[in-house]
């Protein structure tokens, strides 16, 4: 039995790739993003692609970053609730501008300064952030695809281990990313009993150095 919802979104999806053309190149991938062919290590990465007249975009991440958020969410945990001062984060003291003879305008919001519990605060999350990453975590992060269908395409969510630095690794990857989708294999298939875990984030120490210290000679450069 067909389902009217999803053949409506397939309708749906079908009618704005006919009226907002997505500018796909000859190997029939759009991308918004640079590819960073000097980076060591690939961390994230968006496509586009056209399958059965209806786009379809892709949110790859490799499993060391699922594993970095990892680590991130865990510092929060460890260092505990955040300070209730929120107010004095967001909130701001206006400053105005007189318009006229008798009214006046805000301008914009003086931001007020952090609190000494808050400073406290993420200064203790911080530590612990940098802690977790230098020593890593018990996690381990096994490749998976997740795919949601709304009016305008598809989304697929993939988290799979590939080195995605060159736009024909980006080709390769919305390959694979169509023959998952058509069930021609899977990610067992593709990639076994692959796992990330702490042993993999700590082997890649040195890398991550190196990449970080690159983007910082860059953005001095450019600077």
């Amino acid at each position: 039995m067909r389902n009217c919802f999803y053949e409506d979104l397939r309708r749906s999806a079908k009618d704005h790739h006919r009226s907002h053309s997505l500018g796909v190149d000859g190997s029939g991938l759009y991308t918004d993003h640079l590819f960073e062919t000097e980076r060591l290590l690939s961390w994230w990465q968006d496509f586009s692609f056209i399958l059965n007249k209806r786009r379809v975009s892709v949110w790859w991440i490799h499993p060391r970053m699922r594993y970095a958020d990892a680590i991130h969410d865990e510092a929060y945990v460890i260092a505990g609730e955040s300070p209730a001062d929120d107010h004095e984060l967001f909130g701001g003291d206006p400053t105005w501008k007189r318009v006229g003879r008798s009214r006046k305008k805000i301008v914009w919001h003086r931001a007020r300064e952090m609190s000494a519990a808050r400073r406290e605060y993420f200064d203790r999350l911080n530590a612990v952030h940098e802690q977790l990453t230098v020593e890593g975590i018990e996690q381990d992060v096994t490749p998976s695809i997740s795919v949601e269908y709304f009016r305008w395409g598809t989304g697929v969510s993939l988290c799979v281990p590939m080195k995605v630095r060159t736009h024909a690794d980006g080709v390769a990857l919305v390959a694979l990313t169509r023959r998952l989708l058509t069930r021609q294999t899977t990610c067992v298939i593709e990639f076994g009993d692959y796992r990330y875990g702490k042993r993999d984030w700590l082997s890649e120490a040195e890398m991550r150095a190196a990449d970080n210290d690159r983007r910082r000679a860059e953005d001095g450069d450019s600077g």
